[in-house]
C-alpha cells in the first residue's frame, strides 16, 4: 500500500490494522486513528504517511474526515442547491469531471454512455434535480432527480450544452 499510495498520491487508502497492534501512533488530524509512516530507501525527509485504524469508532471517525459522510445526505427542506457529492454525481467509479461548467456547476460525462450531468443551481429542497444532455450537449434527455433516475417528460428542446 505504501507503494501505491507514493505512486499514486491523489488517491486514498486506509490500512485495517489488528487490535493491539504496534502501529499505535496517534494520527494528528482524526480522533482513535493511527498513522503508520513508511521509509523507503532511507529517506525520512519523504515518508509516507498511511491512515490506520483498528476499531469502528476510528473507522466512523476516519469516514467522517475524509469523506464527510454527514454532508452526503441532502436535506429536501434546504433553501440552497445540492452539492454534487450530495447527489449521485459523487460516485467516481461512474462519472468523471470535466472543465465544462454551467451556470458555475461542473459539468459530469457519465463515464459508460457519455451523457452529461451537473446539478441545476437554481432548484433546491424537494425541487433539487441535475439537468441530463446527450453526449453531444445537443439534445437535453430530463431531469434526474438526486440518485440518478431520469425523468424523460421534462426534456426540454430549447434547453442545450454547450461542451467546446
Amino acid at each position: 500500500m505504501a507503494e501505491r499510495q507514493f505512486q499514486n498520491n491523489h488517491i486514498t487508502y486506509l490500512v485495517i490494522n489488528f487490535t493491539k497492534s504496534s502501529f499505535i501512533i496517534a494520527h494528528p488530524d482524526i480522533n482513535k486513528c493511527c498513522l503508520i509512516s513508511i521509509i523507503k530507501n532511507n529517506d525520512e525527509t519523504q515518508s509516507i504517511d498511511l491512515d490506520s485504524l483498528d476499531n469502528q469508532a476510528s473507522l466512523e471517525n476516519w469516514l467522517e474526515k475524509k469523506l464527510k459522510l454527514s454532508k452526503i445526505e441532502y436535506d429536501e427542506f434546504s433553501t440552497v442547491p445540492p452539492q454534487d457529492e450530495q447527489t449521485i454525481l459523487r460516485d467516481a467509479q461512474k462519472f468523471k469531471k470535466t472543465k465544462i461548467r454551467y451556470d458555475e456547476r461542473v459539468v459530469y460525462c457519465e463515464i459508460s454512455t457519455g451523457k452529461y450531468w451537473y446539478v441545476d443551481n437554481l432548484h433546491y429542497g424537494k425541487a433539487a434535480h441535475l439537468e441530463v444532455f446527450d453526449k453531444t450537449g445537443h439534445r437535453h434527455l430530463g431531469e434526474a432527480d438526486l440518485q440518478g433516475e431520469i425523468d424523460e417528460s421534462k426534456s426540454d428542446s430549447d434547453k442545450t450544452l454547450r461542451i467546446s
